[in-house]
């Protein structure tokens, strides 16, 4: 299982399943990782092998989804691809829940999601959850093949600052529509 990514700035990039951090558990960086930044990402299973998918079929790619955040050592980014790169590969760093939403569910315009970072809260509102999800497969797929059990994200916001060893760990919580959050705190 890859995980695509469709960045923010309309980049494909592929992480390994190994940077998916395991449902509920915390997130612990090595000691050399002194700073993190992060992204909201919507994401879906992938239920069909494809490449080159249209816009128009894309919906016939996958079938559920859910919201995941996912984690760049800074100390990493350098301006280089190099450094994009191992920020990008690192272990433990897409928290990706695997239990996924029915596809009905995100047919909603007005869906807001909810995201909590050590009792701040941002709000991201009407989120059209299916155009982003089938745009995202649409562009991964120009640039590389999905198969079944893959993962497709597509960053809703640019990377932020989330904490550095002064100030962590930092607690995330983040859900869609007021259901049960997910919560991960990431430990440096």
């Amino acid at each position: 299982m890859n995980i695509a990514v469709l960045t923010s700035k309309g980049r494909v990039i592929v992480r390994p399943d190994t940077t998916r951090a395991k449902d509920g558990e915390d997130v612990y960086l090595p000691e050399f990782v002194n700073n993190v930044e992060w992204s909201p990402v919507l994401y879906a299973r992938v239920t069909k092998s494809g490449r080159s998918v249209l816009p128009k079929f894309a919906g016939r790619y996958f079938d559920s989804y859910n919201l995941g955040i996912l984690l760049y050592p800074a100390d990493f980014i350098d301006g280089s691809e190099e450094g994009y790169a191992c920020a990008s590969c690192m272990d433990h760093t897409s928290v990706l829940n695997l239990q996924f939403r029915g596809k009905k569910e995100a047919e909603n315009s007005n869906n807001k999601f909810v995201i909590n970072i050590n009792n701040n809260v941002l709000y991201i509102d009407n989120v059209n959850i299916i155009t982003h999800i089938e745009s995202a497969i649409s562009e991964i797929t120009k640039y590389c093949w999905l198969r079944v059990g893959d993962l497709v994200a597509v960053e809703i916001e640019d990377r932020k600052h989330l904490c550095d060893r002064q100030n962590a760990p930092a607690e995330i919580r983040f859900g869609i529509d007021g259901n049960e959050p997910s919560a991960v705190k990431i430990i440096l």
